[in-house]
């Protein structure tokens, strides 16, 4: 579910100039002192960074979105939808 305002635990998402998703990251903590979100993401075969929201490799774009967990009872409610779709083929 898309997000204005990210929370610890939100997912972050970058995007390029066609919209396309490029790099993924995990909000961790607000940073008061750079008033940047506190980000953790894997960089290639690299290892886990935290970094500073825009602290990252200009090929992942100038666009992000934040995303956060929809809440559980809705989860399972689609979970069940699922798997009713598949036993009916």
């Amino acid at each position: 579910m898309h997000v204005q305002i990210p929370t610890r635990g939100s997912i972050i998402i970058y995007f390029d100039n066609n919209k396309t998703p490029t790099h993924a990251g995990i909000v961790k903590l607000f940073d008061s002192h750079s008033n940047s979100w506190i980000i953790e993401s894997k960089w290639g075969m690299l290892k886990l960074f935290e970094h500073k929201t825009w602290a990252v490799p200009a090929s992942y774009g100038n666009f992000i979105q934040y995303y956060g967990a929809i809440p559980l009872i809705k989860g399972e409610n689609y979970f069940k939808e699922f798997c009713q779709g598949i036993t009916k083929k």
